[in-house]
Formats: structure tokens, C-alpha cells, sequence
């Protein structure tokens, strides 16, 4: 009597086993679930902002001479002087220098280059360039000269020291790195410590709540999340510094690039639909500008201190919207 009731216990213990086995999968996907906010809303589909954000199309603004026009512009970043740094993705690749009013500065051939894809401006005005066909991110000086490089030349990977064809670079405040290895087959977030040396990773290839069709630029906020533009996903996605996530946006659109303002809200460009779209910090709507015809093409911004917005377009032009 005494084996039958210990069979029975045990019996009765591997079905509750298999119980919590079965359903704790539902339980995450249910709670990853809930951190998707807005469902069903298309804000894409507006055909008008519900709020003017005083932006105006300033067209023919630049002044670059013919011999230095770029021909595949692939981002743009403005430093403290408001140097405006543009990214041409030609056969050579090369950093075009422009002042505020469009006029060439300078240009840059840095050896090394392979396809730069996004350009950052970090605190210390220092320029890092993530390169999709080194699979490296590079960082420039005021030389314009690659002093270092994360990443093995030529050789892409999924662990620490190796990435494959990285889209973009931010920092938060304590100097730990944040990676977007959106291109190739790695699909994460790779966050280093202020040494570059490894810390952790996530996601994966997916379109799950945390997991990425594309990571394709990412924003530290100053508030210290992590927003991510998961493009192909048509989502922006939430995390807090250590990777968890927090909430996804599936509701502004195809966004390619993230823009904090002084007021906190986000700027998200979406070429696929021609428009900029301004949300608060809790997602909301708030309103937007643009057309296909000027920003079609576009892939990458950057804002101004006068808070005029920049646009890299891969038909190597570069737009330019001020404030009304």
C-alpha cells in the first residue's frame, strides 16, 4: 500500500510538473503580450497631424561643390558646433563636413572605410561610424582618421568581440556601449562595458515582443532606456539598460532612425510612408510633417541646436527642415 501511494504521489507530481511546463510558455508570451501598447492603431494612416509641428521643407539649401556631391547618403549627425557630418556611401566612402546654412566645409576619405551605414556623435563631439561590410564600428577623430575599431576586420560573428554588419552605436551615461547588430544574421543588442569589453547580449530573429526582424538604429534616452527602431518589425521597442524589455510601439510605422527632443518626446522618421512623427515619451501621438516626395528615400536625421532637422537620402541628396 504504501509503493501504491508513493506511485500516486509521484504520478500526481509529474503532472503538475507537466502542467507548469505547458503552461508557463502561454504565461510569458501573455506577459510579453501586454507590454505591446496601441494595438490596432495605425498612425501612418492619418491623412492629417492632429497637431502643426511648425516644421517647413527648405529646398535647394546646400551649397557643395560639384566635385564633392555625394552620391549614396546614408546618415547624417550634428555635433556641439553644429558641424553637420554627412555619410556618403559611394564607391570611396567618405564624411562630408557642412556648416548650418549648407555650405561645404571639408571632406574626409578615412582609410579603412568599407560601407558605413550610421554615424553618431558621442558627448566628447567624437564620431562613430558602424561599417556593414567590415563588419566593425569605427571611431573618428578630428582628423578624420579611424583611431580604433570594434569588431574583427572582415570577419563576422555572433559572440563578443565579433559582430555582423552592425547598424548602429549609442552610450549611456556610466560609458557602456550599445551595439545594434541589425544587418546580418545575429538580430541583437550587444552591450560592452566603457572598456569594450563584453557584457551581454539580446534578441534574436523574430517578430515576438523582444525578439527583432531588423535593429536597425538605436536610441539611449535621457532617461536611460533603450529605444530601438526595429524597422522590418514596423515597431519601436523598449528596453531598460540591461536589456529588459520594457514596451513596443507598433503603431507609428516603418520607423529607420530615432530622435529624442529637448522636450523628451521622440522624432521617428519613416521613409516608407514620407513622414516624421512626433510621440511623448509614453508613445502618444502628437503629430507629423513630410511627404514621399521629400523624404522617400531618406534612412538616417539629426537635429540641430536650433532643433533643425537634418535627413541623409540615398539618392545622395540631403534635406533640411526648420522650425516655422
Amino acid at each position: 500500500m504504501k509503493n501504491l501511494n508513493s506511485i500516486s504521489k509521484l504520478g500526481n507530481t509529474l503532472v503538475i510538473i507537466i502542467i507548469i511546463c505547458f503552461s508557463f510558455p502561454a504565461l510569458c508570451l501573455a506577459q510579453a503580450d501586454s507590454l505591446v501598447k496601441f494595438k490596432g492603431l495605425k498612425t501612418w494612416e492619418l491623412q492629417t497631424s492632429p497637431t502643426d509641428l511648425h516644421y517647413k521643407f527648405v529646398p535647394n539649401w546646400l551649397k557643395i561643390p560639384a566635385a564633392y556631391k555625394p552620391k549614396v547618403v546614408s546618415d547624417v549627425a550634428v555635433d556641439s558646433r553644429d558641424n553637420i557630418f554627412v555619410v556618403d556611401r559611394d564607391s570611396v566612402a567618405s564624411i562630408i563636413c557642412l556648416n548650418t546654412i549648407g555650405e561645404f566645409q571639408y571632406q574626409w576619405k578615412p582609410k579603412g572605410f568599407g560601407a558605413p551605414h550610421f554615424i553618431h556623435c558621442d558627448k566628447n563631439d567624437d564620431l562613430w561610424v558602424t561599417d556593414i561590410k567590415t563588419h566593425q564600428i569605427h571611431k573618428i577623430n578630428n582628423k578624420g582618421e579611424i583611431v580604433m575599431s570594434l569588431g574583427v576586420k572582415g570577419v563576422k560573428g555572433s559572440d563578443g568581440e565579433h559582430f555582423d554588419k552592425p547598424t548602429d552605436i549609442d552610450f549611456l551615461k556610466d560609458g557602456s556601449v550599445l551595439v545594434s547588430d541589425g544587418y546580418g544574421a545575429n538580430k541583437r543588442i550587444v552591450k560592452l562595458d566603457a572598456q569594450f569589453k563584453f557584457i551581454k547580449e539580446w534578441g534574436k530573429k523574430g517578430e515576438l515582443p523582444g525578439e527583432f526582424a531588423v535593429p536597425h538604429q538605436i536610441t539611449v534616452a535621457s532617461d536611460g532606456k533603450i529605444y530601438v527602431a526595429d524597422r522590418d518589425a514596423w515597431r519601436i521597442q523598449i528596453f531598460d539598460k540591461d536589456g529588459t524589455l520594457l514596451e513596443v510601439w507598433p503603431h507609428i510605422g516603418r520607423v529607420f532612425d530615432i530622435i529624442e527632443t529637448r522636450k523628451h518626446n521622440f522624432l521617428c522618421l519613416d521613409a516608407t510612408t514620407g513622414r516624421i512623427t512626433e510621440v511623448d515619451n509614453k508613445g502618444n501621438l502628437i503629430g507629423f510633417f513630410g511627404n514621399k516626395e521629400e523624404l522617400f528615400d531618406a534612412h538616417g536625421f539629426a537635429m540641430t541646436s536650433d532643433e533643425d532637422i537634418i535627413v541623409a537620402m540615398k539618392d545622395g541628396r540631403v534635406q533640411k527642415y526648420v522650425l516655422k
